[in-house]
């Protein structure tokens, strides 16, 4: 399942609520839309990226652990159906 938040706030603003946002990770009290986030305690990958074009820009923090099970390839998923 997916949730999500969004808000429109100022530069100071978004800067308290990242403070907030870390240490509630840090006190696995996370939610987001009243949804519990559990981060497990393993290996985390993380990516920030900045992306700026003129006045417009974005930037993204994303987090991951594990690993997403592959799908089996088409000519398997066939072979099994035989």
């Amino acid at each position: 399942m997916k949730w999500k938040e969004e808000s429109i706030v100022t530069r100071k603003e978004l800067a308290s609520y990242l403070n907030t946002l870390a240490s509630r990770i840090a006190s696995r009290a996370l939610t987001v839309q009243e949804q519990q986030v559990v981060i497990p305690d393993v290996e985390l990958r993380y990516t920030l990226k900045y992306k700026e074009e003129g006045p417009v820009g974005t930037l993204t923090v994303k987090v991951e652990w594990g690993e997403e099970e592959e799908e089996p390839e088409e000519e398997e998923q066939e072979e099994e159906e035989q």
